[in-house]
């Protein structure tokens, strides 16, 4: 890819790339473009570190990518309803693309996932927390995909309080459902903290993620005894205090207000922007 934007350049084409909120180690450790937009606020801190494998001219900074199809939805707050879970597991489906045979994104990820699980499995072990499972798309798209995996998930937990999600909405439907939602690296949690929700990261394997000192260092466990902690910690208390001690304000909507602002009123609406949600 990075050739083919070299032959751009030599031709007089513009490139303009657009990263997903996937951290930029995981696909874009070199990079050549004339544009490149960055769609998280972690994007800004990694791309310094890795600076001297790009070759852009110009950084571009925009909101998550798929966020404006519940947009409204959640900064009106109007159909919004208190947690019904304690803790949201969502899925990469590490289970089922070990089976059709897919590559990792990046080294150690389908191991965080599969450590990920097992954690949480002893983590409801004498606690009273309700867990819901977000399935990946590639697990509820095709119905026998998502029968298997419901089939799985509730073999993997056993008599655990837990529920699998539908197999026809999107994660980002259903945030308030949950008072804190975990996964190895989603793009999914980029999504909640954009919308004032709270998320914590379990990267147990992957040696890139999350930077040393960065922000989403704060809430990310690089093994079992510090997942623990982070979510002994934080289920239950206020997104305010959550967003305040971790530094996250950068991640929320309000730090993109200008861009919200334009989009709502593309739309002839005008833009309520609420405080950063809390649990009621």
């Amino acid at each position: 890819m990075n050739l083919f934007a070299l032959l751009c350049r030599r031709s007089g084409v513009t490139l303009c790339k657009v990263a997903s909120e996937t951290p930029l180690s995981f696909h874009y450790p070199f990079l050549v473009a004339d544009e490149f937009t960055l769609s998280s606020a972690y994007h800004l801190e990694e791309k310094e570190a890795l600076s001297g494998g790009h070759f852009v001219d110009r950084y571009l900074f925009w909101t998550p990518t798929k966020i404006f199809d519940v947009l409204e939805r959640y900064l009106s707050g109007d159909s919004l309803s208190p947690p019904r879970f304690e803790v949201g597991f969502v899925s990469s489906g590490i289970w089922l693309r070990r089976r059709m045979g897919q590559k990792e994104a990046v080294p150690g990820y389908f191991a965080s996932e599969e450590a990920l699980l097992e954690a949480l499995r002893d983590y409801l072990e004498g606690r009273n927390i309700r867990l819901k499972i977000y399935l990946h798309p590639l697990e509820r798209r095709n119905p026998d995909h998502y029968r298997e995996a419901v089939a799985y998930y509730r073999d993997f937990f056993g008599d655990f309080p837990v529920e699998v999600g539908d197999g026809e909405t999107n994660t980002r439907e259903h945030f308030e459902e949950v008072d804190i939602c975990v996964a190895a690296a989603s793009t999914t949690l980029i999504e909640r903290l954009f919308f004032g929700f709270k998320a914590l990261y379990a990267p147990f394997f992957i040696p890139t993620f999350p930077l040393p000192g960065t922000t989403l260092a704060r809430i990310s466990a690089k093994d079992r005894e510090t997942f623990f902690k982070l979510l002994d910690r934080w289920i239950g208390v206020p997104a305010q205090t959550f967003f305040a001690e971790n530094a996250l304000e950068k991640f929320h909507h309000t730090h993109f207000g200008r861009i919200v602002d334009r989009y709502l009123a593309s739309r002839g609406e005008k833009a309520h922007i609420p405080e950063v949600r809390s649990r009621p």
